[in-house]
């Protein structure tokens, strides 16, 4: 009988996993200190992964997953780099570049545009979004 084993994408999704699913962050940390899950660990990680659908590609902005945007805040105009970490179907997680904090909002919130130099995408939010206080949250290291 053939062993379980991980596709290329979830092996892919373990290692550089930085979500904030506790399971999935546990089971990554287990994968990398063994260099491997046993069958049953593989079967519960499917599952998760399965039950939060994250997706490639966002279907509202186009957004890919991993993608190094531009967040433009109007608020107090300012920019910075930041990475899309997560696509759910009606929601997307960005991080900071320096992985200090994490925002996630709906994507129909949200407005793509190219960048003139064309390096990086431009990610705003809609004037009908209110950022509140708890729009970034701060990510413990």
């Amino acid at each position: 009988m053939e062993q379980l084993q991980l596709t290329e994408g979830e092996l892919a999704l373990l290692k550089d996993y930085q979500g904030t699913n506790s399971f999935i962050r546990t089971l990554s940390e287990v994968h990398e200190n063994k260099g491997e899950l046993k069958e049953y660990q593989i079967k519960a990680f499917r599952s998760e992964v399965n039950k939060t659908k994250v997706l490639e590609t966002c279907a509202n902005t186009s957004l890919q997953l991993n993608e190094m945007c531009i967040f433009y805040d109007k608020d107090d105009e300012s920019r910075q780099k930041v990475t899309i970490t997560q696509i759910r179907e009606k929601a997307i997680q960005f991080y900071t570049d320096d992985k200090s904090q994490q925002a996630w909002m709906p994507s129909k919130a949200v407005s793509v545009s190219e960048n003139e130099d064309g390096e990086y995408r431009i990610i705003t939010l809609l004037s009908w979004f209110e950022k509140d206080d708890k729009f970034w949250k701060a990510l413990s290291h």
